[in-house]
């Protein structure tokens, strides 16, 4: 049976982000969600100051895939912060991120989400993970009830849907009819909410250390098995 996962296309996320994608045979990147002001969809943290680093974006009050980039030169200064840090003598591996560097640095896009969708598909060639489909859903799902959205969006993509973390905390596993099984994702505490590019940059081997993150445990009603 097909493993599938859907989440709102983020900026360069955490590694509990990455995790959940390539556990998945098939990633829905959905923006169709209404977009939430000071997210995970322009923004995300990194270590070199701790601050956010921000894609300023236009219009806040639509649909994600209604929101633009209101400054290209911010996203390059992105770039430049990104290759700044990387030079540190811990990043042993920084070069694989030439190819994030060089996008934010270059990139014509004027939507948000498809700047993050390039940079998803960009990590995960760094990565070397070509066993997760990536598709895009751009249905707007304003008004509809988050099980029925859910439900939707794994019809189709697969038997399987795997939930993030915080599943259970919005929706209700009985609500969640024709999916045949549901599995959450167990993160350990303690895994650092920053980019997952610092991870790239000073792991041997992100891929593997993204995969063993965290376990998937079966969801069974209104509990967690």
């Amino acid at each position: 049976m097909q493993r599938a996962t859907a989440h709102q296309v983020n900026f360069l996320p955490w590694p509990g982000f990455w995790h959940k994608l390539v556990s998945a045979d098939v990633f829905v990147a959905c923006a169709g969600f209404k977009y939430t002001p000071r997210g995970y969809e322009n923004r995300v943290r990194m270590r070199d100051t701790g601050a956010w680093a921000t894609v300023p974006v236009r219009e806040t009050r639509g649909q994600s895939y209604d929101v633009e980039i209101a400054d290209h030169f911010a996203v390059a200064q992105i770039a430049r912060r990104i290759d700044h840090w990387s030079r540190q003598r811990s990043y042993r591996h920084r070069d694989r991120l030439e190819p994030v560097i060089d996008y934010l640095r270059n990139s014509p896009e004027t939507h948000l989400y498809r700047l993050n969708l390039r940079l998803i598909e960009i990590v995960l060639d760094i990565l070397g993970h070509r066993d997760t489909e990536i598709r895009l859903d751009l249905i707007d799902r304003t008004g509809v009830p988050i099980e029925n959205s859910i439900a939707e969006i794994v019809t189709g993509n697969g038997e399987i849907y795997l939930s993030g973390s915080s599943g259970p905390e919005y929706a209700n596993r009985n609500a969640l009819v024709g999916i045949q099984e549901v599995y959450v994702q167990d993160l350990p505490s303690g895994i650092a909410s920053e980019s997952v590019l610092h991870l790239i940059a000073e792991c041997d081997d992100p891929l593997s250390r993204i995969q063993k993150l965290g376990h998937w445990r079966l969801w069974r009603g209104k509990d967690v098995a």
